[in-house]
């Protein structure tokens, strides 16, 4: 196989595997990542006594032990949003809570999602309960979409890889607009700096965090032929030089 037909087939493959895993749904909220370098489009509520936007490593002021050091973590991007929160003491009004808003204009009767990332680079796991009121919660038109009786544990890391998706599916009905509000809080009695980024409203279920298994397999073939012909092309130059 020349150069010229393997760079083809790779392209080929590569042009498939994509139309297989399909484009990304259209986000439909402003600056979702925070690429702006601040909460450009968004209202911030809530009673967290620091939310900001900063780069990947920044560290995060204000924490609690056990969970220094608190930095922030990024998912894509250059800058993702943080904010301390805490789960109590038991008062409602003592949370610490960072509600971020938007107005969207939707079509009627749609089947949506809505979510976003969460990451967590501090010194410790800490829970997050799901809920209302001071709970985390995503609210669409102040209904919320995730479980009232169950949370999630926020486990440390540094990485892309270490956020994790809270979303949920909802139907438009009849309304041309919703306020979406996504309300952040977690840690018990202890503050902790979180990360968040990523934030979507989109039609239908949540994208896909990876590829599907289909195209996994066809980038598995490409990079096999890839192989194949650089080994074809070295065992030629060998031959030439003998």
């Amino acid at each position: 196989m020349n150069a010229c037909l393997g760079r083809a087939l790779i392209s080929g493959i590569l042009v498939f595997a994509s139309s297989v895993v399909g484009a990304a749904p259209t986000n439909l909220l402003v600056n979702p990542g925070f690429e702006t370098g601040d909460f450009t489009g968004w209202a911030v509520t809530g009673t967290s006594p620091q939310v900001g936007v900063a780069t990947d490593g920044t560290t995060i002021l204000g924490a609690d032990p056990p969970f220094l050091p608190n930095f922030q973590n990024v998912r894509s991007g250059d800058f993702a949003g943080n904010g301390l929160i805490r789960n109590g003491p038991a008062v409602a009004p003592d949370f610490e809570i960072v509600v971020l808003s938007q107005t969207v204009a939707v079509l009627p009767n749609e089947e949506m999602s809505a979510g976003f990332w969460l990451g967590n680079d501090s010194g410790s796991a800490f829970g997050m309960p799901f809920g209302s009121p001071g709970r985390t919660q995503i609210y669409i038109d102040d209904v919320g979409l995730l479980p009232l009786t169950t949370g999630v544990s926020i486990f440390p890391g540094s990485s892309p890889a270490a956020f994790v998706l809270l979303a949920g599916g909802f139907n438009t009905g009849a309304r041309g607009s919703i306020d979406i509000s996504f309300a952040i809080t977690g840690s018990g009695t202890s503050r902790v700096g979180v990360s968040f980024d990523d934030f979507f409203v989109v039609s239908g279920p949540p994208p896909v965090a990876i590829p599907e298994p289909g195209a996994w397999s066809l980038l598995s073939l490409g990079l096999a032929v890839l192989a194949f012909a650089r080994r074809r092309r070295a065992a030629h130059g060998l031959a030439s030089k003998g």
